[in-house]
């Protein structure tokens, strides 16, 4: 996802973004294990409703468990929507 993700250049330019998978792989990526960069990315998706009805109390769930695991970015928008 674009907002935590960085550009890496053997990704083709050309992919088409499709929110819905994104957030779906995100959770699948969480299920099996802690991966609290896809956290931050579902707690960015929720609270810009990109893609998704915005949810600010969803995005800061996500944005919580994400900090709880060192997530800069998240703790950073976890302390601004407090």
């Amino acid at each position: 996802y674009h907002h935590c993700c960085c550009a890496h250049p053997t990704i083709p330019k050309a992919v088409v973004k499709d929110t819905s998978q994104a957030v779906e792989w995100f959770l699948r990526s969480i299920e099996h294990g802690d991966n609290a960069l896809a956290m931050c990315n579902l707690g960015l998706i929720y609270m810009t409703g990109d893609g998704v009805p915005k949810d600010d109390v969803t995005a800061m769930k996500w944005f919580q468990k994400a900090s709880f695991r060192g997530n800069s970015k998240a703790q950073f928008h976890f302390a601004k929507k407090k």
